[in-house]
This record gives C-alpha cells, structure tokens and sequence, in this order.
C-alpha cells in the first residue's frame, strides 16, 4: 500500500463528486504537495487555502482527504522553522504523499477514471 493511500482514494472520490472533470486540470509533471500552488486543490483554485475554502474543507478533512499531512508536525510552525529529524521527516511526507497522487492519478489515467 502507498503511503495515505486511503486518504488520497477519498480525496480523488471526493473531488470526483464534487468537482466532474478536475483531473484534465491536474499537470501530474508538476504536481508538487509542498506547494500551495502547485498542490493538488492548488492547480484547481491557484493556492491550497482557496481551494480548501471553496470545497468548505476544513483542514481535519483536508488531512483526511490526502491533499495536506498535518499529523507529523505540531501546528502552527511556518516550514522554514523546522530543523533536523522534523524537518526531514516532513519533506519525507510530502514526498510520499505526493508519490501517492501521482500514481493514483496515472493509475486513473489508465484505467479511463
């Protein structure tokens, strides 16, 4: 199983319920989750606290929607003020997460989703 995989299953659900046709607005070759502009609701709405907001998503369900990791950190700290372990281990979970979408997404793209 792919790291939030679940999460992120849900959040493909959820986007496909509410948003039909969201995924030829999604470049897979420049989805990065770190980035509120080119995360997944940030290709969608231009930045990740828009799209939240217009799906009325608050960040628990965000988070359980695969499109934020907030469980590996203490909120709030602004990500240039994490050092050391933390701060590899919150690139870490980004990079994973963002591995999920992606393959989710291709997986989708080959299947005609």
């Amino acid at each position: 199983m792919l790291y939030a995989e679940p999460q992120v299953r849900a959040g493909i659900l959820f986007l496909d319920e509410r948003m039909p046709g969201w995924r030829c607005k999604i470049s897979i070759q420049n989805l990065r989750m770190r980035q509120a502009e080119k995360c997944v609701l940030g290709q969608l709405f231009g930045d990740y606290d828009i799209g939240r907001e217009c799906l009325g998503l608050m960040v628990q369900q965000a988070i359980d929607f695969g499109f934020f990791r907030g469980d590996d950190i203490t909120w709030p700290v602004a990500p240039h003020e994490l050092v050391g372990a933390e701060l590899s281990t919150w690139t870490e979970r980004y990079a994973m997460l963002e591995e999920t979408w992606k393959t989710l997404l291709v997986e989708g793209e080959l299947f005609g989703r």
